[in-house]
């Protein structure tokens, strides 16, 4: 696990991130799902996940290459570290049952669902743990505030969806 900062020579994911962060400021509407953005230039392709459940302060990128080759990396505020293509995908699935569940008006095992995959959750606490720095952006700290006004909205969510699963379980 290589934790490291976001410098000039990922400037273009940062660019990438900062875009991503402003449209989701702007938004509307919000997914329980989180926020997906692709972008397209020079024949590689940059996928880049905002405001997922669980890691609303984080966004996760997924780099493919003109050759296909993927990086998968998870960034918060000015830290970057690569991920495994794997705990993406189990992540994602994760949180599309999970979806579909709230959907079906099932919210058992809610809880259980959204627990991130092991390497993700390793990462996020060392990527926590870290300070803010002086210099963060007026956008990254605004995006910040945003994400985790968002995380409490999706726990008292849980909580109602829980309660009324269990009040549906009870009238049975």
């Amino acid at each position: 696990m290589s934790i490291q900062f976001i410098n000039s020579l990922i400037n273009p994911i940062n660019d990438k991130l900062i875009m991503a962060k402003k449209d989701c400021l702007r938004m509307q509407e919000l997914s329980f799902t989180g926020v997906k953005h692709e972008l397209t230039e020079n024949n590689s392709r940059t996928i880049i996940y905002s405001l997922l459940p669980g890691l609303e302060d984080f966004q996760i990128i997924v780099q493919i290459d003109a050759n296909g080759m993927k990086h998968t990396y998870i960034a918060k505020l000015f830290l970057i570290a690569e991920i495994s293509e794997e705990s993406l995908e189990e992540l994602l699935k994760r949180i599309n049952l999970a979806n579909t569940k709230i959907k079906q008006g099932n919210a058992e095992d809610l809880k259980e669902l959204l627990t991130l995959p092991e390497e993700i959750e390793n990462n996020c606490l060392i990527m926590s743990k870290l300070s803010l720095r002086k210099e963060t952006h007026k956008l990254d700290l605004m995006f910040l505030e945003f994400a985790l006004g968002i995380k409490k909205l999706r726990e008292i969510q849980l909580q109602y969806w829980n309660m009324r699963s269990m009040n549906n379980q009870n009238i049975r």
